[in-house]
């Protein structure tokens, strides 16, 4: 355990740190979304404007980022 100079624990969560984890969860929330409805456009589009405009690659990066593998 670590303490600051005035002698607080400096390992106890703030409220700074549990609004930014709420807002990690919340943005998470908001691209596993994003991903969901890029796939569900997709099915609209042909095979060359999905491959033109790279969908796979853009698919691949948000996986990358969740740390998810969806294939």
């Amino acid at each position: 355990m670590t303490t600051s100079d005035n002698g607080t624990n400096n390992n106890t969560p703030t409220n700074d740190s549990y609004r930014q984890h709420a807002r990690i969860l919340e943005l998470t929330a908001c691209l596993v979304e994003a991903r969901s409805n890029m796939e569900d456009w997709a099915a609209y589009a042909s095979d060359y404007f999905r491959q033109k405009h790279n969908l796979a690659a853009d698919l691949a990066a948000i996986d990358e980022v969740l740390g998810t593998h969806n294939e």
